[in-house]
Protein backbone atom coordinates (compact mmCIF):
# COMPACT_ATOMS: atom_id res chain seq x y z
CA UNK A 1 0.00 0.00 0.00
CA UNK A 2 1.05 3.52 -0.34
CA UNK A 3 0.23 6.73 1.84
CA UNK A 4 0.39 10.49 1.90
CA UNK A 5 -0.08 12.11 5.03
CA UNK A 6 -0.89 15.89 5.32
CA UNK A 7 -1.94 18.00 8.33
CA UNK A 8 -4.08 20.79 8.36
CA UNK A 9 -3.21 23.98 7.23
CA UNK A 10 -0.65 22.12 5.05
CA UNK A 11 -0.20 21.63 1.22
CA UNK A 12 -2.67 18.75 1.84
CA UNK A 13 -5.50 21.06 2.27
CA UNK A 14 -5.41 21.70 -1.58
CA UNK A 15 -5.95 17.33 -2.45
CA UNK A 16 -9.32 17.18 -3.48
CA UNK A 17 -9.90 13.21 -4.77
CA UNK A 18 -7.16 10.20 -6.12
CA UNK A 19 -7.02 8.63 -9.00
CA UNK A 20 -5.80 4.79 -9.62
CA UNK A 21 -5.63 2.06 -12.08
CA UNK A 22 -5.51 -1.22 -10.90
CA UNK A 23 -5.67 -5.10 -11.80
CA UNK A 24 -8.76 -7.01 -11.12
CA UNK A 25 -8.40 -10.84 -10.09
CA UNK A 26 -10.63 -13.49 -9.47
CA UNK A 27 -9.40 -15.86 -6.55
CA UNK A 28 -11.79 -18.82 -5.05
CA UNK A 29 -12.63 -17.26 -1.33
CA UNK A 30 -14.99 -18.93 1.16
CA UNK A 31 -17.10 -17.24 3.82
CA UNK A 32 -14.59 -16.10 6.13
CA UNK A 33 -11.75 -14.94 3.60
CA UNK A 34 -11.94 -11.60 2.05
CA UNK A 35 -9.89 -9.10 -0.25
CA UNK A 36 -9.57 -6.46 -1.92
CA UNK A 37 -7.98 -2.90 -3.25
CA UNK A 38 -8.83 0.14 -2.56
CA UNK A 39 -8.66 3.70 -2.13
CA UNK A 40 -9.22 5.89 0.66
CA UNK A 41 -9.51 9.30 1.97
CA UNK A 42 -9.62 9.64 5.70
CA UNK A 43 -9.18 12.72 8.31
CA UNK A 44 -8.44 11.39 11.78
CA UNK A 45 -9.99 14.17 13.45
CA UNK A 46 -8.31 14.27 16.87
CA UNK A 47 -7.17 10.83 17.15
CA UNK A 48 -10.72 9.08 18.83
CA UNK A 49 -12.05 6.91 16.85
CA UNK A 50 -15.58 8.51 16.81
CA UNK A 51 -14.12 11.44 15.14
CA UNK A 52 -12.62 9.14 12.08
CA UNK A 53 -14.14 10.58 8.67
CA UNK A 54 -13.04 8.27 5.56
CA UNK A 55 -14.50 6.91 2.19
CA UNK A 56 -12.75 4.39 0.14
CA UNK A 57 -13.76 2.72 -2.99
CA UNK A 58 -12.24 -0.19 -4.86
CA UNK A 59 -12.77 -3.67 -5.93
CA UNK A 60 -13.30 -6.63 -3.28
CA UNK A 61 -14.05 -10.30 -3.33
CA UNK A 62 -16.36 -10.98 0.66
CA UNK A 63 -18.27 -13.90 -0.09
CA UNK A 64 -20.22 -13.26 3.52
CA UNK A 65 -21.22 -10.07 1.87
CA UNK A 66 -22.47 -11.20 -1.39
CA UNK A 67 -22.72 -15.16 -1.36
CA UNK A 68 -20.53 -15.72 -4.19
CA UNK A 69 -16.32 -15.40 -4.92
CA UNK A 70 -16.69 -12.80 -7.42
CA UNK A 71 -15.27 -9.43 -7.54
CA UNK A 72 -17.59 -6.41 -6.55
CA UNK A 73 -17.13 -2.79 -7.32
CA UNK A 74 -17.61 -1.34 -3.78
CA UNK A 75 -17.75 1.76 -1.94
CA UNK A 76 -17.61 2.37 1.87
CA UNK A 77 -18.01 5.74 4.14
CA UNK A 78 -18.20 6.76 7.44
CA UNK A 79 -18.22 10.35 9.62
CA UNK A 80 -17.84 8.65 12.77
CA UNK A 81 -15.25 5.84 12.98
CA UNK A 82 -18.46 3.62 12.17
CA UNK A 83 -20.00 3.95 16.12
CA UNK A 84 -23.18 5.02 13.87
CA UNK A 85 -22.92 5.84 10.62
CA UNK A 86 -21.41 4.11 7.59
CA UNK A 87 -22.17 1.52 5.35
CA UNK A 88 -21.76 -0.14 1.91
CA UNK A 89 -22.30 0.08 -1.75
CA UNK A 90 -25.82 1.32 -2.34
CA UNK A 91 -27.13 0.62 1.10
CA UNK A 92 -25.19 4.35 1.71
CA UNK A 93 -27.84 6.78 1.79
CA UNK A 94 -25.60 9.13 0.29
CA UNK A 95 -24.58 7.31 -2.64
CA UNK A 96 -26.68 8.15 -5.92
CA UNK A 97 -26.09 6.50 -9.01
CA UNK A 98 -25.64 8.18 -12.03
CA UNK A 99 -28.15 7.83 -15.22
CA UNK A 100 -26.49 6.04 -17.60
CA UNK A 101 -23.85 4.66 -15.19
CA UNK A 102 -23.22 0.90 -16.68
CA UNK A 103 -22.10 -0.10 -13.13
CA UNK A 104 -23.07 0.64 -9.58
CA UNK A 105 -21.65 0.22 -6.39
CA UNK A 106 -21.91 -3.73 -5.31
CA UNK A 107 -22.30 -5.01 -9.13
CA UNK A 108 -19.82 -8.09 -10.26
CA UNK A 109 -16.77 -7.00 -11.92
CA UNK A 110 -16.38 -8.24 -15.32
CA UNK A 111 -14.45 -9.32 -17.09
CA UNK A 112 -11.76 -9.82 -14.71
CA UNK A 113 -8.05 -11.15 -14.97
CA UNK A 114 -7.36 -14.79 -13.76
CA UNK A 115 -6.17 -17.61 -16.26
CA UNK A 116 -2.50 -17.40 -16.43
CA UNK A 117 -1.46 -15.77 -19.86
CA UNK A 118 -4.52 -14.15 -20.69
CA UNK A 119 -5.40 -11.10 -20.69
CA UNK A 120 -4.88 -8.57 -17.52
CA UNK A 121 -7.94 -6.71 -16.94
CA UNK A 122 -7.80 -3.29 -14.90
CA UNK A 123 -10.05 -0.85 -13.62
CA UNK A 124 -9.76 3.07 -13.45
CA UNK A 125 -11.11 4.60 -10.01
CA UNK A 126 -11.21 8.07 -9.54
CA UNK A 127 -12.57 9.64 -5.95
CA UNK A 128 -13.19 13.70 -5.87
CA UNK A 129 -14.43 15.89 -4.29
CA UNK A 130 -16.34 18.79 -5.77
CA UNK A 131 -15.09 22.02 -4.58
CA UNK A 132 -18.15 23.75 -4.49
CA UNK A 133 -20.56 21.60 -3.22
CA UNK A 134 -18.56 19.74 -0.87
CA UNK A 135 -19.84 16.07 -2.40
CA UNK A 136 -17.74 13.21 -3.05
CA UNK A 137 -18.41 11.54 -7.17
CA UNK A 138 -16.77 8.33 -7.74
CA UNK A 139 -16.02 7.51 -11.34
CA UNK A 140 -15.35 3.77 -12.64
CA UNK A 141 -13.48 2.88 -16.31
CA UNK A 142 -12.99 -0.70 -17.53
CA UNK A 143 -9.64 -0.97 -19.09
CA UNK A 144 -9.11 2.51 -20.01
CA UNK A 145 -12.52 2.85 -20.80
CA UNK A 146 -15.02 5.23 -18.73
CA UNK A 147 -18.31 3.54 -17.80
CA UNK A 148 -19.62 5.46 -14.72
Amino acid sequence: YAVHQTTSGGPGDNYYGLHVTTDVYSHNLKPGQQTSTAIWVNHVGNGVKSSLNTISIGWHIYPEHYGDSHPHFYTDWTRDGYAQTGCLNMDCPGFIRVNGAVIAPGDVIHPVSGVPGGRVQNITLRLLKDKTSGDWWVYYGLNGIPTG
